[in-house]
């Protein structure tokens, strides 16, 4: 009894140390994204991600291959899908609890979007928009902030939130095939997660009661 009591006193400061460690996560509560077709010179995304003191304003892009750029474009009764991978290179304004736009790192940092797949119409329709359900996800990015002494970098990362995608292609009659034209993501939500600092307030909690209940069970 005396070696479990203290395989689950040690687990639970172990797991009160892991928590204070990790980075913050941000809870998402809505986002949007406008999205042209990547050519390959540059950003093509411009995204609000907004939640419990966040609010991110800024501008990113996709991969030459997301939301079918492929030179052959796609043809008519084949298949596609809204599926991206998304970087948020960098901020126009935004702030993440007392941290402002200079204090937030983002470029290079990939998130994703999973969007549902869909089939491109078989009679050549001149303009085809489909939505489809979709989740933002894997966004990070790093708190640099102070100067001197004081100086410290902190992780951080946004929770994913389930959306719909928006996309649109034009079709060629020339080369028959479809091209993208434009999509857009939007997404808003009203469930919370637990807060890092809530999560620690608990092991904190967990830890006493169980050194309480250890002297109890001395004495």
């Amino acid at each position: 009894m005396k070696r479990l009591t203290w395989f689950v006193f040690s687990f639970v400061m172990i797991a009160c140390t892991g928590a204070s460690a990790n980075s913050v996560t941000y809870t998402v509560t809505s986002a949007s994204l406008g999205i042209s077709p990547n050519d390959g010179t540059g950003d093509n995304v411009g995204f609000t991600i907004q939640g419990p003191g966040m609010n991110l304003v800024g501008v990113g892009g996709t991969d030459y291959f997301s939301f079918g750029t492929s030179p052959t474009g796609f043809a008519p009764g084949s298949i596609g899908s809204g599926g991206m991978a998304f970087s948020p290179d960098y901020l126009l304004q935004g702030n993440l609890g007392a941290y402002g736009t200079a204090d937030i790192e983002m470029n290079g940092l990939n998130g994703s979007i999973l969007g549902g797949a869909f089939t491109f119409p078989s009679n050549g329709a001149n303009y085809f928009t489909v939505t489809v359900p979709a989740y933002l996800s894997g966004i990070t990015g790093m708190i640099v902030a102070g100067q001197g002494p004081s100086f410290f970098t902190e992780p951080f990362a946004l929770s994913g939130i389930e959306g719909q995608e928006t996309l649109s292609y034009y079709y060629s009659p020339f080369f028959n095939v479809y091209y993208p034209a434009q999509a857009t993501f939007s997404a808003s939500a009203t469930s919370t997660t637990p807060e890092p600092d809530t999560l620690v307030l608990m092991g904190t909690g967990l830890c006493a009661i169980l050194a309480s209940l250890r002297r109890k069970h001395r004495a």
